[in-house]
């Protein structure tokens, strides 16, 4: 869903941060409404962390919930790694300012992604499906944060989930968050136009 404005700082009663309606808890839960015994993940990858969402989902154990975000960026908030709610349901992965591909490429693929799809040593976890808050304000330019993303990473971080993981591509929807560096190849169209082609292509390799 290309829309504006994005959605995951509102909460249930209150918008804030350019956001009003938080698509990513209203989807996960239209989704659980339909099929009660499902199971939803939501993969954040916006620069800020994504304070509604995990505010909104946290009493919820059917839904999993994982933010990767810049550490110390608004809302200051996701910063504890350790808590992971009542239900060990949330994850927070918060990098430091300055990090780039390496670093969220390897948190992605060791923590996010095994935490979200119940890939980790004894979880019995498998979700049904998996809602991607896109966000692409972690680029390199963004000039409302400070991590040094590019492009690519956004399509790495698709196949890296459909690919490497071996979660269904069809069971993926995408929402977008915050992205304001326009320039259409090094901003926001050129890294939602590297997720879209790695989530199209068949054949697409890391």
């Amino acid at each position: 869903a290309l829309a504006r404005p994005p959605g995951h700082h509102a909460t249930r009663d209150t918008p804030m941060g350019f956001c009003l309606i938080n698509f990513a808890a209203v989807a996960a839960a239209d989704y659980l409404a339909a099929y009660p015994s499902g199971r939803v993940a939501i993969l954040d990858w916006d620069v800020h962390h994504g304070n509604g969402v995990a505010a909104i989902v946290a009493d919820e154990p059917r839904v999993r919930y994982c933010s990767t975000h810049e550490r110390g960026g608004f809302p200051r908030t996701g910063l504890d790694e350790a808590d992971h709610g009542l239900f060990g349901n949330i994850l927070h992965l918060p990098l430091p300012a300055g990090s780039g591909s390496y670093t969220y490429l390897k948190r992605l693929r060791e923590e996010a992604i095994p935490f979200l799809l119940g890939h980790r040593e004894g979880d019995v976890w498998a979700p049904d499906f998996l809602i991607i808050s896109a966000g692409y304000d972690a680029l390199d330019n963004d000039p409302l944060a400070g991590l040094t993303l590019h492009p690519n990473d956004f399509g790495t971080s698709v196949r890296a989930i459909v690919h490497e993981a071996g979660f269904p591509r069809e069971r993926i929807a995408l929402g977008l968050e915050g992205g304001y560096d326009l320039d259409s190849y090094a901003g926001m169209p050129g890294g939602l136009a590297r997720t879209c082609e790695a989530l199209l292509s068949e054949f697409a390799e890391c």
